[in-house]
Parts: C-alpha cells; structure tokens; sequence
C-alpha cells in the first residue's frame, strides 16, 4: 500500500473515531472537503501540521508508526536532491559508492562531506530512515570543522520536515566557515558552496510549501530567499552546475506570478534548455541499475515542462496588452510545442506530478482561449483542451463534475467572466471552492 494511502486511512479512522462526516471534519482541521476526500483516499500526501491538528482532535500525539510512514514518504520523493547527485556520480566513478567502504573512509576522514552524504543518500535510496539519522548524529560526534557540523545539523532537521530549523542551522554553517576560514586559498569557492546550500533548502521549502501544504504565498517567499541567496552565491563565484538550480527558481517564480516580463522570458528560456537536456539525459539512460546523470526525476522534469508552457501563456497574455502580435504567437508555439512533446505518458496518473502537468495544461489552454476571444477567433477549441487538463488532473477522481464546471462556464453570458474563472493567477482556490459548493 502507498503511504498516502496508509495517511488516509489513519486520518478517516480518527473522523470514524469522533462519528463526523467528511464536511464537518474537514472544518474541523481546516481545510477544504474536497482536499479530506483526496487525502483519504490516499490521491493526496497530508503534512506533518495536519496530521498533528488531526490528532488533537482526539487529544493524542501523532503515533511514532504514522511518523514513519510520513519520513518514508518524504524520503521517496524528489526534489532539488542538490549536491547528492553530483556526490553519487563522483563516487560511483570512484568505484566507492557502497557502504561499508564509506563507513570506513569516514574513519579516517569524518569531516568529508563527500563521504558523509554519500552513506546518507544510501540510506534513504535503501529506504533506511531510521539509519539515516542515526549516521547524520553519530557523524557530528567525530566531525571537526564547525561549519561542517552547522551543515549535517541542517541537513537531520530537513530528512525530519523541519524546514525552518535547517535554514537556521545553515545559516549558523556560513557563518561560522567565514569566522574560521577567511584566510584559505578557496574560501570564495567554499562559501558558494554553502550559499548553494541554502539556496538550495529554501527552494526545497517553497517545492514542499505549494505541493504539499498549499500555501502559494510561503512558497513565493521561499521561492523569493532562495533566489536572494544564489544572486549572493553568483556574486562570489559563478559555477556551471549551480546555474541550473538558479533558473530552476526563476522558473518557479514565473509560475507563481512573480518578477517582470523581461525576467520571466530570460530565465524561462533559460530554464527550459537546462531541463529539456536534463530530460533527455533522463532518456538515455544506458542501464537501469544506473542512476541517470539527471538533475531531476521524469515526473518532475513533466511537472516543470507543464508550469513552463503555462508560464510561456501568462507572457504571452502581458505580450497582448502592448499589441505585439508576432511576439505572442511566438510565445504560444513555444508553450504549445513544449506540452505536445512532452506529456506524462510513462507517468502514473496516481502521481502528484502528473496532476501538476495537467493544471498547467488546462491553465495554457483556458489563457489561449481568452487571448483568441480576444481577437474574435475561434475559442471552442482550446476551451475543449482545458476542459481534457481539468479532466486528467485534479479533479480526476471526479471527472462528471469537471466536466460540468466546464460546462458552466461556457454557458455563462459574460465572456470575460468565465474566462476569468478559468484562467488561474495566483492559486485555483476558487475551482476547488466550486467542486466544494457543488457537493
């Protein structure tokens, strides 16, 4: 059983338990009804806070068993994963990436951050949780080198969700490498290194802030810090594989609606080339038991292929506004090309990240649609693709009410209104609340 799965049916035996329907449940813990029946039904991973707010409804702690499940679940999935990949490639070519000879280099060198989070990711590929904290704290008794400890520090509070904690923690690490290490001959290239870092966990927050919590405006100040930090990283020294991850943040800020047109179109671009080579090398993979020289997993490289053509619509609708034309149907072939050759089709539909794509789908789809009313064009047609997106994604499991909201919309006198509707800005609090009203 998938743990969403067993999450949802620890959160329907405490509703059983108090004899309350799925509405006044979900008032209870707030939040909608709609998402109670998705997390029940395991199509929804709940967070750490709602498990605990769950919980306390029946005055008890959240059970050590159901903390496991939510560790295991957090271990499975992907992310930044930031510097691991880069540790994993240069050990496995090392001939040094197993266990027992990592153990046994951190002997005699257990400042080595190489081998510490080598074993790490390790443990967490084995589905060894338990053992990967217990190697993170048996590390900081042997580590030497403070910010080294700051660092491992940060990265045990994050295996646990505590995201805030290990952004403190990595905080105190940069700090405490420029007390001690201002006179070595690489101090510019180590203090990257940690800035990346940082970055790199904040962008982690704001991933796990819009996918698992719903909190669009945590996400956009996660988002935010983390971009804050790379410009701190590039202005002290730029490396290659850093960049990645810098447009990967501008990305998910053009996603969410943040930063100018101009900014947008730079690092969309930008983005776009660096995970569309990430996808092929995703692709061309030699052999199973190897793992592909990828940044990001497939599902993730589907779910950013689908925010980009989103975001190439929402340039395209601001590209409207000022009447250049030519620049705005540049703009759709772009989002349109990026959705036709890439969709989730290896992708199992009970995966967060092909919900994703297919929001963004319908989201290009109903701004297409609007920018050809716009124009007195023919709209019928993109409204029928938004309709396929909103049918394939999050309302999956309830595909006739999707269909009717559609429906709705169309049928309602004012244009400009129903496109409104449909055209997502910030977040889809209003479909959501919709599908609620309907029930």
């Amino acid at each position: 059983m998938q743990i969403s799965a067993k999450l949802g049916e620890e959160i329907k035996k405490i509703r059983t338990e108090l004899k309350l329907d799925q509405k006044d449940f979900a008032n209870l813990i707030g939040i909608s009804n709609v998402h109670l029946s998705n997390l029940e039904k395991g199509k929804k991973l709940p967070s750490k806070d709602l498990l605990i707010r769950a919980y306390k409804t029946i005055n008890q702690d959240v059970p050590e068993q159901v903390l496991s499940f939510f560790s295991e679940a957090k271990s499975d999935k992907k992310t930044t994963d930031n510097l691991s990949n880069d540790i994993i490639y240069n050990l496995q070519d090392q001939g040094l990436y197993s266990s027992q000879k990592l153990k046994e280099l951190l002997k005699s060198e257990p400042d080595n951050t190489n081998y510490i989070f080598g074993l790490l990711n390790l443990f967490k590929e084995e589905g060894k949780i338990a053992e990967a904290r217990q190697h993170l704290l048996e590390s900081l008794v042997n580590i030497k080198r403070n910010e080294v400890k700051r660092w491992v520090e940060s990265t045990y509070f994050l295996l646990e969700g505590n995201f805030k904690t290990a952004i403190d923690l990595m905080i105190k690490a940069i700090e405490e490498f420029e007390k001690d290490n201002s006179s070595m001959p690489d101090f510019k290239i180590k203090k990257a290194g940690l800035l990346f870092e940082l970055a790199s966990i904040y962008f982690e927050y704001g991933y796990h802030a819009y996918n698992y919590s719903g909190n669009n405006q945590l996400a956009i100040q996660c988002f935010s810090d983390s971009l804050e930090t790379f410009k701190k990283q590039r202005e002290i020294h730029t490396e290659t594989k850093y960049e990645m991850y810098y447009a990967n943040v501008f990305w998910w800020l053009a996603f969410l609606g943040v930063d100018s047109a101009n900014n947008w179109q730079q690092y969309i671009d930008k983005a776009e080339n660096v995970i569309l080579l990430n996808h092929e090398a995703q692709m061309k993979k030699s052999s199973p038991a190897k793992l592909a020289r990828g940044l990001y997993s497939q599902a993730y490289i589907c779910q950013l292929i689908g925010g980009m053509a989103e975001a190439y619509a929402q340039l395209a609708n601001l590209e409207f506004k000022t009447e250049n034309k030519e620049k705005v149907n540049s703009l759709l072939k772009k989002g349109e090309f990026l959705l036709a050759q890439n969709s989730p089709l290896d992708i199992s539909d009970e995966k967060r990240e092909f919900y994703n794509f297919y929001f963004s789908y319908s989201c290009f789809y109903s701004i297409k649609a609007e920018i050809a009313n716009k124009l007195n064009d023919q709209f019928e047609k993109y409204l029928d693709l938004c309709e396929k997106g909103l049918e394939m994604c999050i309302f999956s499991d309830n595909k006739n009410k999707a269909k009717q909201f559609v429906t709705d919309i169309r049928n309602a006198e004012n244009k400009e209104l129903k496109f409104y509707i449909l055209n997502r800005s910030q977040d889809f609090e209003y479909i959501r609340q919709k599908v609620k009203d309907d029930e």
